[in-house]
């Protein structure tokens, strides 16, 4: 438990750290005045748009965690799971280490008949599928830009790689999850040993991804998983396109979608709470390195869709708060006990 509790802290202080660099790096050299101005233009009267557009992302990932509970097969209550959902964003916008993924399926299993270590599996798969989705969506997108930078065109064939593996290794765990388990074992322990914290903790992940791919039992609930999948990100690209139109700026859908991405692969780096600064840098490498829109343009864009969408996730979370009868202690309480749990498992 020390332990934990000092690794959790070492990693806090490096999120923190590493979003005070990015938004030092990212605000020291701007245009005050060009900035204030772009705040000034914003056209308000979009914003329920993208209000709208981020309210149905929660329930579509609510929709879509149905289909991936390995137990309770499209049994679960929507209303549970939108509200497991609300809680984990609110957590992931107010609290340290994406504590959001831990809360998500322990206020699950408060409220369903549903073990912990299952919500958490089918979690884990979850995250696979949206890790496929935006590889996919990024190499759609890099195409359409002009330009491109060596090291982003030289990072997105890695990324294309990394999205091919997946994929292999999703189909291998599908149709033979124990031999995958028995190989990756092996391989470990060639780097580890038998009692090496690291490796519990990677064949942990791996086996709780591999009991969250059985719950997928035939072609049809892939399909359904990737419809759910497809339309979630719908969403999101509809939400980074509705805050362009709030500042007079149409763009495209491609655009909108590079944003997505973006922003997506710039908040898995560590950061402090609420993705303060790894939000802005994804928002300024879309917008202003790919896409030659002004810095200044690029930071308020990236304040309002923040802004919005931490705003909205708060509310959402402290109305699920109340809906489940549950108090903000007990949330951070069911961090600590929550990650023991998924070390155990």
């Amino acid at each position: 438990m020390k332990e934990a509790n000092r690794n959790n802290l070492a990693g806090l202080v490096l999120g923190i750290l590493v979003s005070v660099v990015i938004v030092w790096f990212l605000f020291r050299d701007l245009d005050w005045t060009s900035l204030s101005s772009y705040f000034e233009s914003i056209r308000y009267q979009f914003i329920p748009i993208v209000l709208l557009f981020c309210f149905a992302s929660y329930w579509l990932r609510a929709l879509r965690w149905r289909l991936l509970l390995p137990s309770q097969k499209g049994s679960a209550g929507l209303g549970n799971l939108y509200h497991a959902t609300s809680l984990g964003l609110f957590a992931s916008w107010i609290l340290p280490l994406r504590a959001g993924e831990f809360i998500r399926p322990w206020a699950l299993s408060k409220n369903e008949q549903v073990s912990f270590s299952s919500a958490f599996a089918s979690i884990v798969v979850e995250r696979v599928f949206d890790v496929l989705a935006l590889l996919i969506v990024l190499g759609i997108c890099l195409p359409q830009i002009e330009n491109i930078p060596p090291v982003v065109a030289a990072g997105s064939y890695i990324l294309g790689g990394l999205a091919s593996a997946i994929a292999i290794v999703v189909v291998v765990a599908y149709l033979s999850g124990e031999w995958m388990l028995r190989t990756l074992d092996r391989v470990l322990a060639l780097f580890f040993s038998e009692d090496s914290k690291l490796r519990e903790n990677i064949v942990g992940i791996a086996e709780e991804f591999t009991t969250g791919l059985r719950s997928i039992r035939s072609f049809t609930e892939v399909f359904k998983v990737i419809f759910h999948t497809i339309g979630l990100w719908i969403a999101f690209i509809g939400m980074y396109w509705s805050v362009l139109w709030c500042f007079g700026e149409g763009g495209s859908a491609f655009l909108a979608a590079l944003l997505t991405v973006m922003v997506g692969l710039a908040i898995a780096a560590p950061s402090g709470p609420g993705f303060v600064g790894t939000f802005q840098f994804g928002c300024v490498l879309a917008l202003t390195t790919l896409s030659g829109y002004p810095k200044e343009f690029s930071i308020a864009y990236s304040v309002l869709s923040h802004a919005l969408q931490a705003g909205l996730g708060v509310i959402l979370g402290l109305i699920s708060l109340k809906s489940l009868n549950l108090s903000f202690s007990s949330l951070t309480g069911s961090i600590g006990q929550s990650q023991n749990a998924v070390s155990i498992n």
